[in-house]
C-alpha cells in the first residue's frame, strides 16, 4: 500500500543522490524541496519511498494582447505591471507565477526581461 508523509531531514540524502542521477533533474538542486515556503511529500510503500512531490502555490497567468503589433505598449505594460503583481501574489501567499505561450517573442522577453524560467518551449515558471 503507498501513503504519503511531508518530507524529513532523513529524506535527503536519498533526494540528493536521486536528483545527482536523474536524466531530468541533473540541475535541480535540493533546495527546490526543502524551500519553507512549499509542501514536499513522500509517497512510499512497506519497500521504500517511490518519489517525492513538490506542492508550491502557483498563480497561472494568461496574456492577451489586444494589439498584438503594438510591440513597445505591451511590453511597457509587462514591465511596470509585473512588480505589482508579484507583491499582489507573494501577499496572498504565493510562491511562483507561471504562464504557457505559444508565442516565441513573448517567451524570449519573459525570460530575458521579466526573469521568467523557460522550463519548456512553451511552460515558464517564475518564483517569487
Amino acid at each position: 500500500m503507498v501513503t504519503d508523509r511531508l518530507i524529513v531531514e532523513a529524506d535527503l540524502p536519498v533526494l540528493q543522490s536521486s536528483l545527482e542521477t536523474s536524466q531530468f533533474h541533473k540541475d535541480t538542486k535540493i533546495e527546490f524541496f526543502t524551500d519553507p515556503k512549499i509542501v514536499s511529500k513522500v509517497y512510499e510503500d512497506e519497500t521504500s519511498p517511490i518519489l517525492i512531490l513538490r506542492c508550491a502555490k502557483s498563480l497561472r497567468l494568461d496574456i492577451e494582447f489586444l494589439n498584438d503589433n503594438d510591440i513597445q505598449r505591451n511590453r511597457e505594460a509587462m514591465i511596470t505591471g509585473l512588480p505589482k503583481l508579484i507583491e499582489q501574489a507573494k501577499h496572498s501567499g504565493y510562491t511562483e507565477l507561471v504562464f504557457n505561450s505559444s508565442n516565441p517573442l513573448l517567451t524570449k522577453f519573459a525570460n530575458k526581461k521579466l526573469g521568467f524560467t523557460v522550463v519548456t518551449d512553451s511552460v515558464l515558471r517564475k518564483d517569487i
